[in-house]
């Protein structure tokens, strides 16, 4: 990895600002940049301003980026026909148009896969924790945002502002707070034009409560749009607006959704509020999905069907086609009931996600508190753990490529103080957690 640290560039009336202005077919590889300071006007990112039939791979950036026009990317600001892989940001980022924790614009068949945006994004319209606009086949896949995320106008999400014209969004995630004026959701603001959101969630607040608007509101999509699909999806987080507010979706309008749920309070001023969809027009559907009554303090959707706590914690209201709603089994682990299919989108355990299902793919170990004073060496091609005695009689070891993801991988125990990981290799970063367990 080559670092550079405390970088400053202060170019506000420039375009194509970052540690690299423009690039064109060209790959960059394991640079991190830190504690950055970058201004400029249109095409600003920590890393690349604009990247071009290019390939990023396992780089990252810290600190602030700023742009007065388009395209402001906490790493990237538009990555155009190019890959963006095993990528980071904590970057606090403000912008105007098309503003993303990570990358302001993934356009024309560009793709970012396993890479995550932990800063604060603030924007004008398309702004979004990981991306503000995936646009004209766009791909997102394995990746994440947890920063807040304020849009000033339009389009607002905790992962991605706008993701229009057959773009994809998979495997992916946000946890963050979203505060937006009008399409406003928890992982994507709009959901445009047969774009497809499919095996993601979010858990953030989403706030749209500007008077006098037609605001739409939704746990995980704030309007899903114009043949555009949303399946195997979830969002648990609150949902407030003064128009349209759904547990899920806000405006479900000519498309998809099916295998979703919502938990989290849905609250508005307006007749639109449903615990699952806050209104579903021009032959839109809502298949094999529910929400849970008690929580959401909703007992109507337009579309899906309201379930108790404990039916929604139970793995038969998805599966056993005597359920109320359910004509399609969802895809478990298992295969429990009516369920066949051998994808297993699903799983649920009685505990993980606080008893609710959860996507398979989330499947790991929370490890509890660590033992203090680790010290981590290279022997070779090696990683050696070393640790203080705790007294106890077995330690397991974790290891994680993020500090911030919810669940890490076992990767071994010990019955001393120390391990060696003959497995991770010495060309990517990692974390490592050591417990206690006795």
């Amino acid at each position: 990895m080559h670092s550079i640290d405390g970088l400053f560039i202060n170019r506000p009336s420039t375009d194509y600002v970052g540690l690299f202005g423009y690039i064109t077919s060209s790959e960059i590889d394991s640079i991190s940049l830190s504690n950055g300071d970058i201004t400029g006007y249109e095409s600003i990112g920590g890393l690349v301003g604009y990247n071009y039939n290019s390939y990023i791979n396992n780089c990252c950036s810290t600190g602030s980026v700023n742009g007065t026009g388009y395209e402001i990317g906490g790493l990237v600001g538009q990555n155009n026909i190019s890959t963006v892989s095993n990528c980071y940001a904590h970057v606090s980022v403000d912008g105007n148009f098309y503003v993303g924790g990570l990358v302001g614009l993934n356009y024309d068949f560009s793709t970012i896969s396993n890479s995550y945006a932990t800063g604060s994004v603030s924007g004008y319209s398309s702004t979004g924790g990981l991306v503000g606009s995936a646009w004209i086949n766009s791909t997102i896949s394995d990746s994440y945002a947890t920063g807040s995320v304020t849009g000033i106008d339009n389009h607002a999400g905790g992962l991605v502002g706008k993701a229009e014209q057959n773009s994809i969004i998979n495997n992916s995630y946000a946890t963050g707070s979203v505060d937006g004026y009008m399409y406003v959701g928890g992982l994507v603001g709009e959901n445009y034009w047969s774009s497809t959101i499919s095996d993601s969630y979010a858990t953030g607040s989403v706030t749209a409560t500007v008077t006098g608007v037609y605001e739409y509101a939704g746990g995980l999509v704030g309007c899903n749009k114009n043949s555009s699909v949303i399946s195997n999806c979830y969002a648990r987080g609150s949902v407030n607006s003064n128009y349209l507010a759904g547990g899920l979706v806000g405006n479900n309008y000519s498309s998809t959704v099916n295998y979703c749920y919502a938990t989290g309070f849905v609250s508005g001023t307006y007749d639109y509020v449903g615990g699952l969809i806050g209104r579903n027009l021009y032959s839109a559907t809502v298949d094999n999905s529910f929400w849970d009554m008690e929580t959401s303090g909703q007992t109507s959707s337009d579309g899906g069907t309201g379930k108790s706590t404990a039916e929604m914690k139970d793995v038969a209201t998805f599966t056993n086609l005597s359920t109320v709603g359910l004509d399609e089994s969802w895809d478990f682990v298992g295969d429990p009931y009516n369920d066949t299919g051998t994808d297993d989108f699903w799983n649920i355990d009685g505990s993980t996600n606080d008893g609710y299902p959860f996507l398979s793919w989330q499947v790991g170990e929370e490890p509890p508190a660590a033992p203090t004073n680790v010290i981590i060496t290279i022997v070779g091609d090696n990683v050696q753990l070393d640790w203080d005695d705790m007294g106890s009689s077995i330690f397991y070891i974790y290891r994680s490529q993020d500090p911030y993801q919810e669940y890490w991988e076992r990767i071994g125990s010990s019955e001393t103080n120390s391990y060696i990981d003959t497995d991770a290799g010495l060309e990517s970063a990692y974390y490592y957690y050591v417990t206690v367990c006795d």
